[in-house]
């Protein structure tokens, strides 16, 4: 097919076209405004070594605290990925769950690292209470855990401490979806009129 039969079939159905993207682009905004907007619940942790092993020596020992406190933090992180561990949070919580899939059920928490003693995890709730609910459990869980984990001679070596939660609305980018509405539907009412081009011929 030559380039004039494409411009020539495009600018037949051009109000078709123009009609269809301008509906999508509408039907992206006015389902981005309508939605109920969920809450972004954010919780801060802090990691500490505070019962070092005697040994012998112990040369460049702030930079080993360091790092066992990351390499610590990233176990716990972990444990976010563990569905026995989530669904521990969530009893202890007292919130209700249902459970799809295994990661489905575990992909609702995002786990970040951003120095060898901190760490913040985040996720999504519907309304305010079930994001502070769930929040609490999840430090309790978090902290109880941390104490029984790193243990050596029967004390803890490592202390995680969870942060008083941020719980805010999830802003979506309404602009964003309305662009994306939009193209998706100048896109389809391409290939709708290719796709009676091809039939008719």
């Amino acid at each position: 097919m030559e380039l004039r039969t494409h411009a020539h079939i495009i600018k037949q159905a051009r109000w078709f076209i123009v009609l269809f993207t301008l509906c999508a682009a509408a039907s992206g905004f006015a389902w981005s405004v309508a939605r109920p907007s969920p809450y972004q619940a954010i919780i801060g942790f802090d990691v500490f070594l505070v019962n070092r092993p005697a040994v012998k020596e112990y040369q460049y020992g702030a930079y080993y605290d360091l790092k066992a406190a990351e390499l610590f933090g990233q176990t716990v992180m972990s444990w976010f990925l563990a569905p026995a561990v989530v669904k521990e949070m969530y009893d202890e919580a007292g919130v209700g769950y249902a459970i799809e899939s295994a990661t489905a059920f575990t992909d609702r928490f995002r786990a970040k690292q951003y120095s060898p003693q901190h760490f913040v995890v985040s996720f999504r709730s519907p309304d305010r209470e079930n994001a502070q609910q769930l929040s609490r459990g999840i430090i309790t869980v978090v902290e109880r855990r941390a104490a029984k984990a790193g243990r050596v001679n029967d004390q803890s070596v490592f202390q995680v401490t969870g942060l008083e939660p941020i719980v805010t609305i999830a802003q979506l980018n309404i602009w964003l979806v309305t662009v994306v509405g939009g193209i998706a539907g100048l896109l389809l009412s391409l290939m709708f009129i290719y796709l009676r081009e091809y039939f008719r011929n």
